[in-house]
């Protein structure tokens, strides 16, 4: 057998192997405590890494997100470590069809998304972007100042996303913005 088939023998093998592994974290179930859901059980490619934490969460930084189907468009964003800590959030275009992101190039970077070259990501091809919700004395707000981005590429490869509470730098939206009258 000479070099050039072997290598190329060696190389088939090698991503049979890859795709393999990608094909077992998908398949992996595992399992996490949460103080609303009890017992819940996912998939790597369900969860979210923050790499910097959230804000005043900086220490809680792997997630996975809950969609259930009497909740929907609800997810909740639970948290891996702290069975009391879930976040009620909808998809940031549920809230707002218009939403214009403005994502800074170190927020960018810090999910793997540093290629972009000053461009926005795509909410749904590169990104899923969401907003946490809160109730406020004058009913459900969206906290649209500072949505969640998670770069969703690593779930393709049976892997955790990267995720970054990611803060705008302009007043076009508000931290608190009520959804009253929308169809959510």
């Amino acid at each position: 057998m000479n070099f050039v088939k072997l290598s190329r023998n060696l190389r088939g093998v090698r991503d049979l192997a890859q795709r393999m592994q990608v094909e077992l974290a998908t398949m992996m179930a595992f399992e996490t405590e949460s103080r609303q859901f009890g017992t819940v059980q996912y998939r790597e490619n369900e969860t979210v890494e923050f790499p910097m934490g959230l804000p005043a969460f900086e220490n809680e930084r792997r997630f996975v997100l809950i969609e259930r189907s009497a909740t929907k468009p609800i997810v909740f964003l639970q948290s891996l470590n702290a069975p009391d800590l879930c976040f009620v959030t909808l998809p940031l275009l549920v809230v707002d069809p218009a939403y214009q992101l403005a994502v800074t190039a170190e927020d960018l970077a810090a999910i793997g998304l540093g290629d972009l070259k000053g461009q926005q990501p795509v909410v749904g091809r590169q990104v899923q972007a969401y907003t946490i919700m809160a109730m406020t004395e004058s009913g459900p707000a969206a906290n649209l100042l500072a949505p969640i981005i998670v770069n969703i590429s690593p779930w393709r490869d049976g892997r955790a996303a990267l995720g970054i509470q990611a803060v705008r730098y302009d007043n076009r939206y508000a931290h608190d913005q009520l959804l009253v009258g929308t169809s959510c």
